[in-house]
């Protein structure tokens, strides 16, 4: 996974799993990760090379995107779920009609 930080006073890191096209969301007063999909590498390098990391993100990738949220639980480290974390994980999407549907995603 391409995890990078970025220069933005929202968002303190952003992260790609390329195979499944998940883009991994750190913001600087959250206490969780959020993932946002489908995002393939361009769309992340498009990202990454922004001027305004948050105008960007508005526009491009919440607007477009499905998405949920994991609760870090202590965690500091964006790193995509486990099978075991997905307790800590709830639904926040307009594309998927139920939880199990999102262990395809993740």
């Amino acid at each position: 996974m391409d995890v990078r930080k970025v220069n933005s006073s929202a968002i303190s890191q952003i992260g790609l799993d390329r195979e499944k096209q998940i883009l991994i969301v750190k913001f600087k007063n959250g206490n969780g990760v959020y993932y946002y999909w489908p995002v393939g590498n361009e769309k992340f390098l498009e990202f990454v090379n922004s001027d305004s990391k948050g105008s960007f993100f508005q526009d491009e990738i919440r607007a477009k995107s499905t998405w949920i949220k994991q609760h870090l639980e202590g965690k500091d480290k964006l790193t995509p779920p486990r099978e075991d974390d997905h307790h800590y994980m709830f639904k926040m999407t307009r594309d998927v009609d139920s939880f199990e549907e999102l262990s395809e995603y993740v």
